[in-house]
């Protein structure tokens, strides 16, 4: 596994000394997208009242979290 992110390619080419395979590696760099919503008017009443932030929610089985972005919701894996 190579975690390099966009510099993925030029690291692989790092190890081609040390017995990369023959064949081309296909790669993908891949980031990470969140989805924003709107703000919230419920939201933003509640962070005024109790002056702290909603808790996050997370999922590990499906890789997924939901936690508040200012006044709105963010969605991520």
């Amino acid at each position: 596994m190579n975690a390099a992110g966009y510099y993925a390619a030029r690291v692989a080419e790092w190890f081609a000394p040390h017995g990369r395979p023959p064949l081309p590696l296909f790669m993908a760099v891949m980031s990470h997208q969140y989805p924003l919503v709107e703000p919230i008017a419920e939201i933003a009443a509640r962070t005024a009242e109790h002056g702290q932030k909603l808790p996050m929610i997370r999922d590990p089985d499906v890789s997924y979290h939901l936690r508040q972005e200012k006044t709105g919701l963010n969605l991520g894996p």
